[in-house]
């Protein structure tokens, strides 16, 4: 497990934890949690931790550590948070090979897998 903070192009922070870095050669799966909840609520530790792959589960914009306003709903900053993520994980020779949304973090989900520059391999909304 490392702390891992990834800033967007305003500079502000998206805080995370990266679980099982050392799997980096077999695909990642990024988590997003839904409104009113952040990184470590809910089930996303416990799936993170179940993996066989390494994961990345993060707090949105105004959500948890992060940095920002909360805003209810966002549904565009959440798509945009996860581009971001995405992006600098790919600039890392990282390949993202799932995505997970749960609530809102589905519609950012949604959003990102239609509009990601490969095609992702696995993706669950969970409501």
């Amino acid at each position: 497990m490392a702390d891992l903070t990834i800033k967007n192009d305003k500079g502000e922070r998206l805080v995370g934890i990266l679980e099982k870095p050392d799997l980096k050669g077999r695909g990642l799966i990024l988590i997003l949690h839904g409104f009113l909840t952040h990184k470590d609520s809910l089930w996303q530790k416990k799936l993170a931790l179940s993996l066989p792959y390494p994961s990345y589960r993060f707090d949105s914009y105004g959500h948890g550590d992060s940095d920002g306003v909360y805003r209810y709903p966002n549904i565009v900053k959440g798509a945009e948070n996860l581009r971001t993520v995405a992006s600098y994980f790919d600039s890392q020779g990282w390949k993202i090979f799932g995505v997970v949304g749960y609530s809102g973090g589905a519609f950012a989900v949604h959003d990102f897998v239609l509009n990601w520059h490969y095609q992702i391999k696995h993706v669950s909304y969970l409501a």
